[in-house]
């Protein structure tokens, strides 16, 4: 079984001498730069990348693109400068950038929502045929998995699962929506508001992968509560790069000050931690409200003044922000981990967290923070009223954070994508050779045969 709580497997440096040319690497695929491409990175640095498909990937190596990407237009309006990592070269990625300005176009120009399913197939399904025509197995991300894993056969096929489970992501938030009015905007989430068909869709992802891997235990209760066995999912918790993200304490004649950063909508817990840190009145402590703009405007309705609200920051003030806090708070209602938490403790800042979140997998409850129960406002209350009279305890906390951060690096991440995949596929080789044996199935090299023969790639 694959399931390893701390996240740790077997670190692979890729493939022994001779290797690739006796089996391709993965065809990766996702949208966007998410996770800062630690999925691709992870197989580029072991050698065992084919392929990574995405929507747009700038070729920063490349003078010309170099030159594009700092000027004002680029970096305002397409953002293509934070689409590469130099670790993961242009000639090892597929994207479609025809693609990418088209949707942009719509979006800007009609004023469309961007829409998960629709850019991730696209990309999803490019992957799937450049997979076929190398024999290679499929690694794909939330949105862009339903369309790469259909008609790929007996292809190898792994969902990393970006959010929880949209089924039961649904289901939390209809009960969270029924009990509490501050959440009546978990409405709006993908998971609430999709079509039915949709969330079939992406329901469909997890079913089709011979494996899943995911970020927190969280995702994995959700996977199971969807009768994901549990010998088909690995958790890897998410890493932090404690370079960038440096320790810090906050000024010892500065106020009390708590720490939410992330986008500001109901499924983050915004309006239930903004009403408890009003009904405290802290005199003059501070909340501090860090992320994009406030879409839905009634969440903060009634509270005017009593936050900070810091709608945009350079990478720099948000560091800087985490080291001068005393306590981070990000009371969610479900995170397929929530990156935040991670970055935080790099800084040194204990954190408050739900039992539905990646947060509650690494920390010591009281030594780096705390655990509170979901959609509970009076647990929250009490922690946070309890931290604002013991600053000094949540000063002697921050080392004991900080540590928590250096045991989840991104590199630790990366060595057990590698470490995982490098299992699941061994273990679907021997399948495919016992089945193949008894005649059951075409072991994985026929597969390919006959699938070319019928045109199978295309």
């Amino acid at each position: 079984m694959l399931h390893n709580d701390s996240g740790v497997f077997p670190q692979t440096s890729g493939h022994k001498p001779g290797e690739m040319a006796s089996r391709p690497g993965w065809v990766v695929v996702h949208d966007s730069a998410r996770d800062f491409y630690q999925l691709p990175l992870a197989l580029a640095e072991g050698g065992s990348l084919e392929r990574f498909v995405t929507d747009w990937y700038t070729p920063l190596e490349k003078p010309v693109w170099s030159r594009l990407a700092k000027s004002r237009l680029a970096r305002s309006t397409l953002g293509i400068h934070s689409r590469y990592r130099a670790e993961l070269p242009s000639a090892l990625v597929t994207d479609q950038k025809l693609n990418f300005i088209s949707s942009l176009a719509v979006r800007r120009f009609l004023r469309r929502p961007y829409r998960d399913e629709i850019e991730g197939a696209k990309a999803g399904r490019l992957a799937r045929k450049i997979a076929l025509r190398a024999g290679a197995p499929l690694l794909a991300t939330s949105y862009s998995a339903a369309a790469a894993f259909r008609g790929f056969g007996n292809g190898l096929k792994v969902l990393f699962q970006v959010h929880p489970h949209p089924r039961s992501l649904r289901r939390l938030y209809a009960e969270m929506m029924s009990r509490d009015p501050d959440y009546a905007g978990l409405g709006a989430e993908p998971e609430a508001s999709a079509a039915e068909t949709a969330l079939r869709v992406w329901e469909e992802e997890s079913s089709l992968a011979d494996h899943v891997l995911c970020a927190s235990q969280f995702s994995r209760r959700s996977l199971l509560a969807a009768g994901i066995r549990d010998e088909r999912i690995s958790v890897i918790p998410y890493g932090v790069d404690s370079k960038l993200f440096r320790f810090g304490r906050p000024e010892k004649d500065a106020p009390f000050t708590v720490l939410f950063v992330g986008q500001k909508v109901a499924r983050k817990g915004l309006r239930s931690l903004v009403r408890a840190w009003s009904e405290l009145g802290l005199g003059s402590a501070r909340l501090i409200l860090a992320g994009g703009h406030v879409r839905d405007q009634s969440l903060l309705s009634g509270f005017e003044g009593a936050y900070q609200e810091v709608p945009r920051t350079s990478l720099q003030e948000l560091v800087e922000l985490y080291r001068r806090a005393d306590l981070f708070v990000l009371p969610s209602a479900a995170e397929g981990f929530g990156h935040v938490y991670l970055e935080a403790l790099s800084c040194g800042t204990p954190i408050l967290c739900t039992e539905n979140t990646g947060g509650a997998d690494i920390i010591r409850e009281g030594h780096s923070g705390w655990v509170l129960p979901v959609g509970d406002r009076e647990p929250l209350k009490e922690r946070l009223a309890w931290c604002a009279t013991h600053r000094s305890i949540l000063r002697e906390m921050r080392e004991e954070a900080r540590r928590v951060a250096e045991r989840h690096t991104w590199e630790k991440f990366r060595g057990g994508i590698r470490g995982a995949l490098s299992q699941v596929r061994l273990e679907n080789a021997a399948s495919q050779s016992r089945r193949s044996s008894t005649g059951e199935i075409p072991s994985s090299g026929a597969f390919w045969v006959k699938q070319r023969a019928a045109g199978g790639e295309q």
